[in-house]
């Protein structure tokens, strides 16, 4: 199995690097996905900046209040537009994966566009399939504490069933409906669990090495300018202290570092959106010595 999981491994990393339309377009999506994050953080900080002034300057508590309805409103319209605009760049980035070069950039895109809704339906699909129970086991662990345990076995069954349906968006990008797509990524994956997961582990341990390097420079230089912040103005004018600490780590998120951090890591999540697709692939091909093979017929 170990050697299964480095060839799948080793063939998401070629396949990003080797195809250069696709590296072109994980290039173009990393830096508007950056740059969307960039503008949500900017602005949550110059909100908070905004609440603790008024708190400062006495304001009347309604005008607080609205101060944190703008904020809500701003921070939710950008993540709703940002998470819409990342599902179309996953199912641009999984075409172009899923087809190669049988589909130009052009027409990734124009696939992703077509087979939005069905990808959109299946998230909701999922999220309710995930929800439901959740909240049938928060209304009776509030009436009976005991059964609170059951959440162990909820967040396995969650797990197991992840894996599951893991291949399911490629099944989306290939023409199938949510339903479909569900049914034939659990045929697919039977007998296969603790190789695509630990193919996930492994990618998401790499990148989160990866990042955590990365990141280690701009989190020690917004701890840095809050310390100072808070040594500069004494620990006494807890008003001004806020307020310096707001501005130095408004500044640590404006710098052109926190911007490349923001870049390589957007860029590389675009690699745990080809996998789905690589593993998909290698299960129902039934290709290389000792892959795990489904028992049930290919998704064709």
């Amino acid at each position: 199995m170990a050697g299964n999981i480095g060839e799948t491994v080793h063939d998401s990393i070629l396949l990003l690097f080797k195809d250069s339309t696709l590296l072109v377009l994980a290039i173009i999506f990393a830096i508007i996905t950056s740059a969307i994050a960039y503008i949500s953080a900017t602005t949550v900080l110059s909100s908070i900046s905004s609440i603790q002034s008024s708190l400062a300057a006495s304001s009347a508590p309604h005008r607080v209040v609205l101060i944190i309805l703008d904020i809500v409103g701003k921070v939710f319209t950008i993540d709703l537009l940002a998470g819409l605009l990342s599902l179309f760049f996953m199912l641009t980035i999984m075409t172009r994966a899923f087809y190669g070069r049988k589909k130009g950039a052009s027409q990734s895109m124009s696939r992703a566009l077509g087979r939005y809704i069905y990808a959109l339906a299946l998230l909701i699909l999922i999220g309710i399939g995930i929800s439901i129970p959740a909240a049938v086991l928060a209304v009776l662990s509030a009436v009976v504490p005991f059964l609170a345990i059951l959440f162990i076995l909820y967040f396995i069954g969650v797990a197991y069933v992840a894996i599951r349906i893991s291949v399911s968006m490629p099944l989306v990008v290939s023409g199938k409906g949510p339903i479909d797509s569900l049914r034939l990524s659990w045929d697919a994956t039977q007998g296969s669990w603790w190789y695509i997961f630990l193919s996930y582990l492994i990618v998401a341990i790499i990148l989160w090495v990866i990042v955590g390097i990365i990141e280690i420079p701009w989190i020690s230089g917004i701890i840095a300018s809050s310390i100072a912040a808070h040594a500069a103005v004494g620990a006494s004018a807890n008003a001004t202290a806020t307020s310096a600490v707001l501005q130095a780590e408004h500044s640590a998120y404006s710098s052109p570092y926190v911007i490349v951090v923001s870049l390589v890591s957007a860029f590389l999540n675009f690699w745990l959106t080809i996998l789905p697709v690589v593993i998909y692939k290698q299960l129902t091909s039934g290709a290389g010595k000792g892959r795990p093979k489904s028992k049930q017929k290919q998704a064709k």
